[in-house]
C-alpha cells in the first residue's frame, strides 16, 4: 500500500511540472502495486494521454500556421493542468502571432479589394476567417462577395463585336461583361489575326449589322 501512494505522489509531482512521460511511468508503476486504486490511476493516465495528444495537435497547427486552432488546443491543456507553464507560454505566443497575422491579412486583403484584384484578396480574407480574427464578419462578407463575382464570371456570356469607322472595320473586340458595380461593360482585347481576317473579308453591306454578336 505504501508503495502505491509513494509512486502516485511522485507521478503527481511530475504531472504538476508538466513532465507527462515521467508521470505516466510512475502511474503505471503505482497501478501494479498491491491495493492500487486502478480506476483512479487509469483516469490520470487517460488525462496524460489526452494532453500529449493535444500537444502534438497544437504543434501540428503551429507548423501549418493555424494559430487560432493551436491557441485553443493549448487552452484545453491548461484546463487539464493549470501548472503547465509551457502550454501557457505557447498559447500566449500563438495569440501574439494571431494578432500580427490578422492585421497584416486585413491590410493586404483590403488593398487588393480596393484595386479590384479580387482573386488576390480572397485568400487573405479566408485567412482572417480561419483564424477567427476580430474583423472576421467583414472578411466573410467580402469573401462571399468575391465568390459571387467568380460565379458571375463563369456564367456571363462571352461576346464578340466589330468596331467600324465609316466605311471600314477598325478592329474586333471580345471578352465578357465585367462584374464591377454600376453596370456591365465589355473588356476589350484586340486580336490582330482576327482583325486582319475581318478587314480582308469586309464588305460595305455588312456595316448595317454593326452590333455585338
Amino acid at each position: 500500500v505504501q508503495g502505491y501512494f509513494r509512486y502516485r505522489r511522485q507521478a503527481e509531482d511530475y504531472f504538476k511540472s508538466a513532465n507527462y512521460e515521467a508521470a505516466r511511468i510512475e502511474y503505471e508503476t503505482a497501478k501494479s502495486s498491491s491495493n492500487a486504486k486502478k480506476e483512479e490511476v487509469d483516469m490520470r493516465i487517460a488525462t496524460i494521454d489526452s494532453i500529449l495528444s493535444l500537444k502534438r495537435a497544437a504543434n501540428d497547427s503551429i507548423a501549418a500556421e493555424r494559430y487560432y486552432a493551436a491557441s485553443n488546443l493549448f487552452a484545453q491543456i491548461i484546463e487539464m493542468n493549470s501548472n503547465d507553464k509551457n502550454a501557457a507560454e505557447r498559447q500566449k505566443w500563438c495569440n501574439t502571432k494571431l494578432d500580427e497575422i490578422c492585421t497584416t491579412a486585413m491590410t493586404t486583403a483590403d488593398r487588393y479589394y480596393r484595386n479590384h484584384q479580387f482573386y488576390k484578396a480572397q485568400p487573405f480574407y479566408q485567412q482572417i476567417i480561419e483564424n477567427n480574427c476580430a474583423n472576421r464578419q467583414l472578411a466573410q462578407s467580402r469573401f462571399d462577395e468575391i465568390e459571387q463575382i467568380r460565379y458571375q464570371r463563369r456564367v456571363l456570356p462571352h461576346v464578340v463585336g466589330y468596331i467600324f469607322d465609316k466605311d471600314k472595320p477598325l478592329g474586333v473586340h471580345f471578352g465578357t461583361y465585367n462584374e464591377r458595380k454600376g453596370g456591365g461593360f465589355i473588356n476589350v482585347r484586340i486580336n490582330k489575326d482576327l482583325l486582319d481576317a475581318a478587314q480582308k473579308d469586309w464588305k460595305p453591306s455588312y456595316q448595317q449589322n454593326d452590333s455585338t454578336l
